[in-house]
């Protein structure tokens, strides 16, 4: 069961050619992971934005929440901002008009 040297060659050039398809396969692969790690890290990035966005609203909610608990709270608050800019405005007319 000698084989012959073209045989030999010919077996060797047929591994070659396996081994060529599995590389390009995996290089497909390579890319395609590539690209879907792309596109997640711009997915990170996006939502830890968002994140960030979502808690300073949240302190902004919090702060607000420990001005004006409730909405009676709320309405004495802004009745009292109104009246006082009133007086700021009857004070400025008053100097203007002196």
């Amino acid at each position: 069961m000698a084989e012959t040297l073209s045989e030999i060659f010919e077996r060797m050039l047929q591994k070659q050619q396996i081994l060529v398809d599995k590389y390009h396969a995996l290089e497909e692969k390579n890319k395609e992971l590539s690209n879907g790690r792309i596109e997640l890290e711009n997915r990170i990035r996006k939502q830890k934005s968002e994140i960030e966005r979502l808690q300073i609203e949240n302190q902004y909610l919090k702060i607000a929440r420990t001005i004006a608990p409730d909405q009676a709270t709320l309405e004495k608050s802004r009745e009292l901002v109104s009246k006082l800019v009133r007086d700021v405005e009857k004070c400025i007319g008053q100097l203007n008009g002196s």
